[in-house]
């Protein structure tokens, strides 16, 4: 094979590492809250308060919002989620609202946001 063929495949290997590498959390972050919001424990939290997170999807602000989650039967404890936060659902994330959550029944501490509480 040509040094040429070499450079291609050596080029493709980087271009691959470099985004699995990229892609590779944010991916495992969206999966595991799918996963979470379809077979997750329902319960309810207290939002704490949010910061930006830095990051953005589609232009919207992703935020970290710090919550106390009330699990059914359970203990109160701090956990927090991320969350795209746009202008329509920004009301729900002020500091003192009741939200709607999953969380993981193997690691409690992976809560993924439902929504606003009734």
């Amino acid at each position: 094979m040509s040094l040429a063929v070499y450079i291609g495949i050596g080029m493709g290997v980087m271009l691959a590492t470099i985004i699995a590498v990229g892609l590779g959390p944010v991916a495992l972050s969206y999966f595991r809250a799918q996963r979470i919001a379809a077979s997750g424990i329902a319960a309810t939290a207290e939002v704490i308060d949010l910061a930006d997170s830095g990051n953005r999807i589609n232009h919207q602000p992703v935020a970290n919002v710090r919550m106390t989650v009330t699990p059914p039967g359970g203990a109160p404890y701090q956990a927090t989620s991320q969350t795209i936060v746009s202008g329509i659902n920004s009301p729900w994330y002020q500091p003192g609202k009741r939200i709607l959550v999953k969380l993981d029944p193997a690691h409690p501490e992976r809560v993924t946001i439902m929504g606003p509480a009734p």
